[in-house]
């Protein structure tokens, strides 16, 4: 998968980088998706998060991360199933775009008492599975998509 980091807010460590990478790619492994695909993430100020938060989902304040995709999916319907009935190994995706706020989520990483690193890991695959087709809308589908990521974070994480 090819993934492009860009920050508006700073340079991104190489720790972070590897770990953004390491769980992207076990994420779309684990989820049997084309391994071709094409994934943008951005880093962007409070300022501007609250801005695409407000434009978009109508929330006036800032956030620590936004996915908007670039797939015709079927929402809650696993992307895997949706693409099974094509058969071509040459299949490249645009998964779509993650902006992520990292004065929010350090924000987040001490309410939640996590690294800020292992905060960064958590909403990064939290909104790569919005991206395809994972919500959590309801109970049921909250239930579904937390099974998905403890599965994909349980695994033997080195950071």
């Amino acid at each position: 998968m090819n993934i492009e980091i860009t920050s508006f807010v700073g340079r991104v460590e190489l720790v972070q980088r590897k770990a953004i990478i390491t769980i992207l790619k076990r994420a779309v492994r684990d989820l049997r998706l084309p391994g071709q695909g094409e994934l943008s993430l951005v880093f962007v100020s409070a300022k501007e998060i609250n801005r695409l938060n407000k434009l978009h989902r109508k929330h006036n304040c800032a956030t620590t991360n936004l996915s908007f995709s670039s797939l015709d999916i079927v929402i809650n319907k696993p992307l895997a199933k949706q693409l099974s009935k094509i058969k071509s190994k040459d299949l490249e995706l645009h998964y779509g775009e993650i902006f992520l706020c990292p004065s929010e989520i350090v924000k987040y990483a001490k309410q939640s008492d996590l690294s800020c690193l292992h905060a960064l890991v958590y909403l990064t695959l939290h909104s790569f599975l919005h991206l395809v087709g994972y919500k959590h809308t309801t109970s049921k589908d909250e239930k579904k998509m937390n099974s998905v990521m403890n599965k994909i974070l349980d695994q033997k994480y080195v950071i």
